[in-house]
């Protein structure tokens, strides 16, 4: 099971809210202008969580991408 659809079962889970973060934080400041730590600020969660629920910012790039496209 993909990360995204996890996040997807489980929408008040911390897996999800981060999506819905990196979603807004990307679109504002596009890929290269958004760091890792600008998502898990805004999150109010630690970087190595975000890095447990998503991998490395290309990875969570990439389920905010599918995530918008998929819908």
């Amino acid at each position: 099971m993909r990360r995204l659809d996890k996040a997807r079962q489980d929408p008040e889970s911390t897996k999800a809210k981060t999506l819905e973060v990196a979603r807004r934080v990307f679109g504002a400041y596009g890929y290269h202008g958004t760091t890792t730590r600008m998502i898990a600020k805004e999150c109010g969660v630690d970087i190595s969580t975000l890095y447990y629920h998503w991998g490395e910012k290309g990875d969570l790039y990439e389920a905010v991408v599918l995530d918008i496209t998929e819908r």
